[in-house]
């Protein structure tokens, strides 16, 4: 019976097994928040990105949900999106509030920085 002369093999370690490279420069988003690229129930924003991701929706967009402060009412709240007036107001129809039941009838304005976060 041969016998064998070592259970180790002389090559079995790599010595290039380690990446120098492995961590990617570019793989952090500087710009994590979209602005674009709706997905229905997908897309979600706050702060001055809000007012940017609302003036790239299209006048007469359904549901869309506003966190927003000011004017005595205040919560998340789910209308049609119906662009700005000419002093930078977003304009929306129908807002209803899915938490505390109020209801906003007709065109709401609401001021660009008072919209906290906005999501389609």
């Amino acid at each position: 019976m041969p016998k064998r002369s070592s259970g180790n093999r002389s090559g079995g370690n790599r010595s290039g097994g380690n990446r120098t490279g492995g961590n990617r420069s570019g793989g952090n988003r500087t710009g994590g928040n979209r602005t674009g690229g709706n997905r229905s129930g997908g897309n979600s924003v706050g702060g001055s990105s809000a007012a940017a991701f609302l003036r790239s929706l299209a006048p007469g967009t359904p549901n869309v949900n506003i966190q927003f402060d000011g004017g005595g009412v205040s919560g998340v709240f789910v209308g049609t999106f119906q662009g700005t007036d000419g002093r930078g107001n977003f304009l929306f129809t129908n807002l209803a509030s899915r938490t505390t039941n109020v209801v906003l009838p007709g065109i709401t304005r609401i001021a660009a920085d008072q919209i906290n976060a906005a999501s389609i």
